[in-house]
């Protein structure tokens, strides 16, 4: 299992970054966040303990997709989902959708909401498994939302599915079985 914690990537994000690789796998939120997402220390002062934060006012909706660099499929655990209420409001939830893309074609999707101001940790069960993507999209705040309210992850636990080595050999034995027949006919 890889436990992504943010920690090594203080101070990446925003300006025009729209991505982040980190322990094998890849944050994209160039499509589905229009707000860059800044990184702040574990403990800085305002983060919440959470690492990754996303504006939770500035648009209709933010949020990343998560796949491995290499292309590997990997399976979701878990992740902290947080908010922080700076401006005192009430405790207005946010919502959010996490979709995961199959290996194979098909999707998984589950829903979550999140009273401002609190944290959780999201699990996933069996069937997040062979995944070759995942987006997590947020729905910011309705009414009520003011500046400084913002979201995030954290601690996002994944399982990466390597490609075996006997998938590998088992193509070049079919590859050389066809070179044979194609040698023989010849």
């Amino acid at each position: 299992p890889v436990l992504i914690d943010f920690e090594d990537a203080s101070g990446a994000g925003g300006g025009s970054s729209t991505m982040l690789t980190t322990k094998g796998m890849v944050f994209d939120w160039s499509v589905l966040s229009p707000s860059k997402p800044v990184f702040v220390p574990q403990g800085a002062a305002g983060g919440g303990g959470i690492e990754m934060l996303f504006c939770g006012w500035c648009e209709a909706n933010n949020g990343t997709s998560l796949y491995a660099a290499d292309g590997s499929l990997f399976d979701l655990t878990s992740f902290r989902f947080g908010s922080l209420n700076l401006s005192g409001n009430p405790s207005i939830p946010y919502n959010g959708t996490v979709t995961g893309y199959l290996a194979g074609g098909g999707t998984v999707s589950q829903n979550f909401s999140l009273a401002l101001g609190t944290s959780d940790l999201i699990s996933f069960d069996g069937s997040w498994t062979g995944l070759v993507s995942v987006d997590i999209v947020v729905a910011t705040l309705a009414d009520g939302h003011q500046p400084f309210d913002a979201f995030g992850i954290d601690n996002v636990a994944v399982n990466v599915v390597p490609i075996p080595a006997a998938v590998w050999l088992f193509g070049s034995g079919l590859g050389l079985l066809g070179w044979l027949r194609h040698r023989k006919t010849a």
